[in-house]
């Protein structure tokens, strides 16, 4: 229906005065939107006889009649060609660009007759029966760009038409014409968005409560975007652009109208609750709804005044839907209050559009957008009065709920007469029950285990009064009985919320039903925990989940047992670090454990530099890789020297930075913590339980003429004697140097003992290494960069580079 008042357009059908010719438009270089209606003559052709030839020659001259409203509208005509006629006056010497804009998407043929040299005419067609992607300027509208050169210049425009026949034409500058559409664009993508958003919003409350009148008013939402998306042009321009015969969107156009009202009166009559608040006018939307549903039917087969029902029924939909709303609000239903406004509010919409088609009120912004600004209102007030519903519903709920207590209140007191009948014997049945119960409280009492029974409604879940001594101790609280385990219980663990929620829900669907729903669900109740007590003390506790079954077969509770297991957890943690340190051990009294040193002062070095880097701010990503690359070369240089308890703990660091989504500082901090942990447990057993020194592998040792010499002279400078001659000075550093140079053989000397280790556990031919050429002292201070760098290209060479025994005779290749 939201086509109606455009429709109405055929009840308000212009009076168009005699008289000269229109004045012609005088265009300036900048100027603003301009309507053309004031300054045209309008001919209509109801024979669809007229040629241009003859309408330019003059012979139709008094066919034209003076234009008097800024939008000239002739209503539905039924295909009746209008002609149209205007002239514009450039009064400058230059060529001034234009665009002439027609501002109604649904018309059929639009063809513009612009002026050419000698006298020539060219023609443009467009219109929704046009070939889009034909438009000179891809836009919604029918857009013509004009080049008015110097002078008087006249103009024909043809239109014909199923639609409303109007000539909302427009004159702008391009850029002008830029600026205002952003803003009108910006303001349909508004109404637009509030369509889509409360068409998502219904559905999905539709899916949450299943009340049938979200749903009718989801298809009404759908039926309206539709009809707009194509009354404005979009679906022309992004659905059917290169369609040739546009046939399918007039007969959209017609199908959206008619759905919007069989929609509308769905959704009337069950919001509205019709049938039973107003049974007449039930049957009254119910009949019209029957028609419009035979009318979409209609319009794609019989053809029989479709267009004339389509518009008689949203004519009088629109009155039945507002004094049902009335009818209804006046009865007391609140949400009709809504309703009936919101339908007010498109009704006002279509009243400006109609009354600024017909003169009445100004063609404006605010004029031409009023149908959609009520339509965007409308559905939001309609989602109001929905909310509103539900919550009178539930309203209703809670009263009956009340009503029933009520009653359930005057049913125990009736039923108290019988208890006071029932008491003697519920008296004998209580001492029975009050020696077992006492066996029971006397073994609870006693027992070092946490035990309770857990019982519920189907909807929640208490721990029943009787409960172990130990339980409230081990929680540290007393406030148990009658309380949600998950929150008294397993929430102050380690558990996550989702392991929380599955054991809720497991206990839920187990209690008061039949044991195998237990069965089926038992491995997802959580069997250990960590439980963080109010002092700080962590407790590691083992669950025991056990169902109760009645005489019933029907599981009537749960008996749930917690073991504290934290001394036998930490025993196992301690054997752990006793095995491992047995480990470590082993691995430094073999002849490799000597290079432990090296790789541990190496080590803490990137370990520092790391942290270091860790304390800029803001992080610098590019550390993440370094220490990535450190770790990899570390663990390759633990593997081949025999570290394992070394290579394991690095690759767990490596393997839990390489699972991060995205490097972070914290991260890198904790694998760095965890990284000087372990050296640590390495240099406890290398020093404090083997007796060795960490900093042996830097001790220089000189011959002992040269330390002699060396602690002479420096005692001599330190007592205040003759400092050292330069020929002294030169010769200590010459026997320094000596003493810590190397040449590449020896640098590299364990590094390729190394390799015989790796190409055994790779069960590949051990290599040769050959060093070339003279023997060169190198320097300290690159001796470990270049182990480094050698221990890692032969690891690679050996591991990658040189294949299997079997891989190597397979290719003919020397084993």
């Amino acid at each position: 229906m939201k086509a109606l008042w455009y429709s109405l357009s055929l009840l308000w059908m212009v009076l168009l005065s005699s008289g000269a010719q229109a004045q012609a438009m005088r265009v300036e270089p900048v100027m603003e939107n301009l309507w053309l209606g004031k300054y045209m003559d309008v001919a209509r052709d109801p024979k669809d006889a007229y040629r241009f030839e003859d309408i330019l020659s003059g012979a139709l001259d008094k066919e034209f009649k003076r234009a008097t409203r800024d939008v000239p509208t002739y209503g539905f005509t039924d295909h009746t060609p209008i002609w149209a006629r205007f002239q514009l006056e450039n009064p400058t010497d230059k060529t001034i660009e234009l665009y002439l804009v027609s501002r109604y998407a649904a018309l059929d043929y639009l063809k513009l007759f612009s002026p050419q040299d000698y006298g020539t005419y060219k023609s443009l067609m467009m219109g929704d029966q046009v070939k889009f992607a034909d438009r000179p300027v891809p836009y919604r509208y029918p857009i013509y760009p004009i080049s008015l050169r110097p002078g008087t210049h006249t103009f024909y425009v043809w239109l014909k038409t199923t639609s409303n026949n109007q000539f909302p034409l427009t004159l702008v500058t391009a850029h002008e014409f830029q600026n205002h559409e952003l803003k009108e664009t910006t303001y349909l993508g508004l109404i637009f968005g509030a369509c889509t958003v409360m068409l998502f919003y219904n559905f999905f409350v539709y899916l949450k409560f299943r009340n049938p009148s979200y749903l009718t008013y989801v298809a009404y939402i759908a039926s309206y975007v539709l009809f707009a998306l194509n009354y404005q042009g979009l679906l022309q321009q992004y659905v059917f652009p290169h369609l040739e015969d546009g046939a399918i969107l007039n007969y959209l156009m017609a199908f959206s109208i008619d759905a919007i009202a069989v929609t509308a009166l769905t959704f009337s009559i069950e919001f509205l609750e019709l049938k039973v608040r107003s049974p007449r006018f039930f049957k009254t939307l119910h009949a019209l709804r029957w028609i419009m549903a035979a009318n979409i039917v209609n319009t794609w087969t019989l053809k029989f005044h479709a267009t004339e029902l389509t518009l008689l029924g949203s004519f009088v939909l629109s009155i039945l839907m507002i004094s049902a709303g009335v009818r209804v609000s006046v009865r007391g239903y609140k949400p009709a209050y809504y309703y009936t406004l919101a339908w007010g509010f498109l009704l006002t919409g279509n009243m400006m559009v109609l009354l600024a088609g017909n003169g009445t009120l100004p063609y404006n912004s605010v004029t031409s957008w009023g149908q959609f600004t009520g339509a965007a209102i409308e559905l939001v007030l309609l989602s109001i009065a929905l909310g509103a519903r539900v919550a009178q519903i539930n309203q209703e709920r809670e009263d009956g709920l009340k009503r029933e207590s009520a009653l359930q209140q005057e049913m125990a007191k009736a039923q108290e007469d019988l208890a006071a009948q029932r008491e003697e014997h519920i008296r004998t049945l209580d001492a029975q029950v009050l020696e077992k119960t006492r066996d029971i409280r006397s073994i609870l009492a006693s027992i070092n285990q946490g035990i309770f029974t857990i019982s519920g409604d189907g909807e929640t879940l208490h721990i029943q009064p009787e409960y172990s001594k130990y339980l409230g101790a081990m929680l540290d609280r007393t406030d148990i009985v009658n309380n949600d385990p998950i929150e008294v219980v397993f929430k102050q663990s380690n558990l996550t919320a989702d392991v929380l929620d599955q054991v809720k829900q497991t206990l839920l669907s187990a209690v008061s039903n039949d044991p195998l729903n237990f069965d089926v669900n038992a491995s997802l109740l959580a069997k250990e925990m960590i439980l963080k007590r109010a002092d700080k003390q962590q407790v590691y506790i083992e669950i025991d989940w056990t169902p109760v079954i009645n005489d019933e077969d029907i599981v009537e509770k749960v008996l749930v047992t917690l073991r504290d297991v934290t001394q036998i957890r930490k025993l196992r943690e301690r054997a752990a670090q006793q095995e491992e340190e047995l480990l470590i051990t082993g691995e430094l009294t073999t002849p490799q454990g000597r290079k432990y040193p090296k790789i541990a002062k190496s080590s803490k070095d990137q370990i520092q530099k790391i942290f270091q880097g860790l304390e800029a701010s803001p992080f610098d990503t590019s550390l993440w890789k370094t220490a990535l690359r450190f770790l990899h070369t570390l663990k390759g240089e633990a593997r081949v020297s025999g570290f394992k308890a070394l290579s394991l703990g690095v690759h767990e660091i490596e393997s839990e930075l390489v699972a991060q989504k995205e490097p972070t500082r914290d991260a890198l901090a904790v694998a760095m913590k965890t990284l000087q942990a372990k050296f640590e447990l390495y240099r406890t057993v290398y020093e404090v339980k083997l007796g060795n020194d960490e900093q042996s592998a830097d001790r220089v040792y000189l011959p002992g003429d040269v330390a002699r010499r060396f602690y002479e002279s420096l005692s001599r400078s330190a007592q205040g004697g003759a400092s050292l001659s330069p020929k002294d000075v030169e010769f200590l550093q010459k026997q320094l140097n000596s003493a810590l140079a190397k040449d590449l053989t020896n640098v590299l000397e364990d590094e390729v003992a190394d390799l015989s280790n790796l190409a055994r556990e790779l069960d590949k031919t051990p290599p040769v290494v050959v060093f070339y050429g003279p023997s060169v002292p190198l320097p300290a201070e690159i001796h470990d960069a270049l182990a480094q760098t050698f221990g890692h290209i032969f690891r690679n060479s050996i591991d990658h580079g040189i294949e299997s025994k079997n891989e190597r005779i397979q290719a003919n290749k020397d084993p």
